[in-house]
């Protein structure tokens, strides 16, 4: 079993919804830890590679049990 790195998969999803949805500005949800830590930085990375920045970031603290995560799309603004 052969598994992309988070970086790749994060580069898949960013570059697709830039270049396949249009989208313009990103927001990331992520655990306050090194793993988190590591998907924003890969994030704010691939954004650069298009010139964008990112739009919004929180952060949720390390296993959290109670922690809901929605999944906003808002089309008018063309947040993902």
């Amino acid at each position: 079993f052969l598994r992309a790195s988070m970086q790749h998969e994060i580069s898949a999803l960013v570059t697709y919804a830039i270049k396949k949805r249009h989208v313009k500005k990103f927001g990331v949800f992520y655990e306050d830890s090194l793993f988190g830590e590591q998907g924003l930085q890969d994030t704010e990375k691939v954004l650069e590679e298009f010139g964008l920045k990112l739009h919004s970031k929180a952060s949720y603290p390390k296993n959290s049990i109670n922690s809901t995560i929605f999944f906003i799309s808002d089309y008018q603004n063309n947040i993902f």
